[in-house]
């Protein structure tokens, strides 16, 4: 294995991590299972009112957004949760292990582990809300997961090949927008809320042309992947870049 990527290294970093990590982590979770229960409450009342549908498309759109902002703004969580800790990032940087080795488990590892989060706390919000529906016998007793899960699954088999393609590409696009915020303002606070703002603007010029006359078809979308790639690769770069000259002490603003 080469000096600047080695999987017993890269394991030292996952732990390091993880422990590093798990206050923030436990925070989540349970702010996640807090946020799903009342959700799923919400759905059962929507249900035992007579408007059940509703209820689970409802829980399609914030699913299909939670879902797609996981992935999409993980880049933000690179260094979000070191902020409770005083000399996070500067171990960090001091660790004996490369710079790619670092970027790489940075950038994958809060995703992953807030994606397992999101499904773990999933799971457990819909055995409470059951739980308590079956307390104070309340009528339809029913799982919620299933139907959300089968909206959630209608919707992308309604998606063309193409849609589904770049959808997943501006997935990737975000997250590695996100990724060139965290280490392009070294503000932990507030690299979330200078990229948010940024991709607003772009947003808004994007709906402004769409307003005038711009149509999805075949050969735009094609066009729409190529240039979301490129971006996304020269992202990716750049924050690796950024976070491979970053010092242990320095200005708001990184630089190259």
């Amino acid at each position: 294995m080469s000096q600047s990527f080695n999987l017993h290294r890269i394991g030292q970093l996952v732990r390091w991590s993880m422990a590093t990590d798990r206050p923030y982590n436990v925070k989540s979770f349970g702010m996640v299972v807090i946020m799903e229960c009342i959700f799923f409450q919400i759905i059962n009342l929507d249900y035992f009112l007579g408007h059940g549908q509703n209820g689970v498309q409802m829980a399609r759109v914030c699913v299909l957004a939670w879902l797609f902002s996981l992935p999409a703004a993980g880049g933000s969580y690179f260094f979000y949760s070191y902020y409770m800790w005083k000399d996070g990032i500067r171990e960090l940087i001091l660790l004996p292990a490369s710079r790619l080795e670092k970027f790489v488990v940075r950038f994958l590892l809060p995703i992953f582990v807030q994606l397992v989060i999101f499904a773990v706390g999933a799971l457990v919000a819909d055995f409470l809300q059951h739980f308590v529906g079956f307390i104070i016998n309340r009528e339809p007793l029913r799982w919620v997961l299933p139907d959300v899960f089968n909206s959630v699954s209608s919707f992308f088999s309604n998606l063309s090949g193409l849609e589904l393609f770049v959808l997943i590409i501006l997935a990737f696009w975000v997250n590695s927008m996100y990724l060139l915020g965290a280490n392009l303002v070294r503000n932990i606070k507030f690299n979330f809320v200078f990229t948010t703002v940024v991709l607003l603007a772009i947003y808004i010029a994007a709906m402004m042309l769409i307003s005038n006359g711009w149509q999805f078809v075949h050969h735009q979308g094609i066009l729409l992947s190529i240039v979301l790639i490129a971006l996304t690769i020269l992202n990716f770069w750049l924050a690796f870049r950024l976070f491979s000259l970053r010092p242990l002490i320095g200005k708001f603003i990184n630089k190259l």
